[in-house]
Formats: structure tokens, C-alpha cells, sequence
């Protein structure tokens, strides 16, 4: 009995400092943003929430230095980095799949535009 508690405290110490490390505040930050994103949806469905948790911690891991440019452009520096951080990343969870959908529509224009032959004109 005392090596299963002594595998899960283990396990435990390494969860919670992988949490309060940087890039765990940030999955959390995101995981959160998804939550109320979810829980303001006016159609909310229980299977829809791991999925914009997920989508929102995924969405915060690679959206937050976008996220945290367009903020500090807006409202000023922050006076802490970490709460910049921290801020981005939690924005970008709640934008989620959004920011995700409008990236990739982007991304069909630019090419798509290259595809179709560009102009009408001879």
C-alpha cells in the first residue's frame, strides 16, 4: 500500500509542477477560456465541453504570442510579463476553434487565389 501512495504522490508533485511552470499556466489559462466559452454558448451540450477545453488549450499553446501582440497593441504593456502571458493565453482559449477557423480561412484565400489563376485579366 505505501509504494501506490508513494506512485501517486510522485505523480501528483509532478502534474502540479508541471502546472505552475510556464507552459502549464498556459494550457490551463487556454483550458479555462474553452470552459466559459462552453459555458456561454447558448447551445450547450455536455459532450461540447472537453472539446472546447481541449481546443482551447490547444488553441492557447499556439495562439497566445499572437493573442499578446494584438492585446499590448490595444490596451498597453503590461505591467508583469507573466500576467501578459497568462492573459494571451486565456483570450486565445476563449477565441478557440474561432481563431483556429479564421486562420485557416486565411490561409484557403491566399492560396486559393493562386490556384483559381489570380486576375481575369489577358
Amino acid at each position: 500500500m505505501t509504494n501506490l501512495t508513494e506512485i501517486i504522490g510522485t505523480w501528483g508533485a509532478s502534474v502540479l509542477a508541471w502546472a505552475s511552470g510556464e507552459i502549464g499556466r498556459i494550457y490551463i489559462a487556454g483550458g479555462l477560456g474553452g470552459a466559459l466559452r462552453w459555458i456561454n454558448s447558448h447551445k450547450r451540450r455536455l459532450r461540447d465541453g472537453p472539446v472546447a477545453i481541449i481546443a482551447g488549450s490547444v488553441s492557447a499553446r499556439f495562439f497566445h504570442p499572437i493573442v499578446g501582440n494584438i492585446l499590448e497593441g490595444a490596451f498597453g504593456e503590461f505591467a508583469r510579463p507573466e500576467d501578459a502571458i497568462a492573459t494571451s493565453a486565456f483570450v486565445a482559449g476563449l477565441l478557440g476553434m474561432s481563431l483556429g477557423k479564421l486562420l485557416i480561412a486565411v490561409i484557403e484565400g491566399k492560396f486559393g487565389a493562386v490556384k483559381s489563376g489570380g486576375s481575369d485579366e489577358k
